[in-house]
């Protein structure tokens, strides 16, 4: 209307058809002509587009281990521990920092290898009672590096030797050390030392 006009009446009540839809302004799909609220309003909380009845909330990290490519918003992620893949089988490499160390053998099975502390020991200590006969400690292969250290401390009345003090070490939650075999001291040398491939990444110090 473009006139005022007063005192006038509608002669008969309008009725107007129900039309069912989203009622709320709020939400995304919010229907104008809805005169019945149906229940269908969706909404979009935090305004990324997608519908919050939409939304799934997961990982969004490729490099966990429950990552979700249909996440739309970001939950927990879950990563392997270091050393280790997904399904808890070891996955590493010579060379790789592991395990409190760094990895400077792994056997022909991939499951099992070893490594040499990352740290040293504070100070410096005899290899063991000299002028003892100590029996065992004579393993020279790899693998024989840890009994040899035992045998070393069973059959040696001082105390305080490199032995004892590998043994006592602990570093990155890893109370394990011992000290090397022959070999092993050998692999080490040729694998993360001066002979190393990729040069001395195990930060060896040469003594004359």
């Amino acid at each position: 209307m473009q006139n005022t006009v007063y005192g006038f009446s509608f002669c008969e009540s309008i009725n107007w058809q129900n039309l069912e839809g989203c009622t709320d302004c709020q939400a995304s799909n919010f229907s104008q002509l809805a005169n019945v609220d149906d229940g269908s309003c969706n909404y979009d909380s935090d305004g990324d587009g997608v519908l919050d009845s939409e939304e799934i909330v997961g990982c969004q990290d490729e490099s966990a281990c429950n990552f979700n490519e249909l996440a739309t918003d970001e939950g927990l992620c879950n990563y392997a521990e270091q050393g280790y893949d997904c399904e808890g089988n070891i996955n590493v490499q010579v060379g790789d920092e592991a395990f409190g160390g760094i990895v400077f053998y792994v056997d022909e099975s991939g499951y099992s290898g070893l490594v040499a502390a990352i740290d040293d020991l504070d100070g410096n200590y005899s290899w063991g009672c000299e002028g003892e006969i100590i029996d065992g400690a004579d393993g020279t292969a790899i693998g024989y590096g840890y009994q040899n250290t035992i045998d070393i401390i069973a059959g040696c009345s001082e105390t305080i030797i490199a032995a004892s003090q590998a043994s006592k070490f602990e570093l990155a939650g890893y109370s394990d050390w011992y000290l090397p075999s022959k070999d092993e001291l050998l692999e080490m040398y040729s694998t993360i030392g001066n002979a190393g491939p990729e040069g001395n990444v195990g930060g060896f110090t040469n003594f004359p």
